[in-house]
């Protein structure tokens, strides 16, 4: 039996990029409706507001460009920001990719002006999964 995933953008929240993935327990022989989905993310986003904050730094920062297909196999240049941070958890030095909370866009210079705001060196507040404090959001607002 396959697993099924649900991938949801909730959008920022304080400052936070908030991107949402769920293991669905069983197959369904349809896709979930609007109202179960928003469920699904205003619970996780509960959920990620609680979770403790440690501060960072930006140890990564780059744009990487994406060839796509879109109708009629047309290419699509996609770009998205790559941002990694590292941070102290239990006296744990950790690093995290946050590229995975970013959203990819045609616009170029939208994800260039994230990077820039987003320099080598810069100090962020991190929001980690305290049972698994390699998953991460990175405070948009700190630093």
């Amino acid at each position: 039996m396959a697993e099924l995933f649900l991938l949801g953008v909730i959008g920022v929240v304080a400052g936070i990029v908030i991107v949402v993935v769920v293991r669905l327990a069983r197959p369904r022989s349809r896709p979930p409706s609007f109202e179960q989905m928003a469920g699904l993310l205003a619970s996780a986003k509960e959920t990620m507001e609680r979770w403790p904050t440690t501060e960072g730094e930006v140890i990564a920062s780059t744009v990487i460009e994406r060839k796509t297909h879109g109708i009629r196999l047309r290419v699509i240049n996609e770009y998205q920001p790559q941002i990694e941070v590292r941070y102290e958890v239990g006296g744990r030095l950790l690093s995290a990719p946050a590229n995975a909370y970013f959203r990819r866009s045609s616009d170029a210079g939208w994800a260039q002006e994230i990077v820039e705001r987003y320099p080598v060196g810069r100090r962020v507040t991190v929001r980690y999964d305290p049972e698994r404090p390699s998953v991460v959001f990175v405070d948009l607002d700190s630093g």
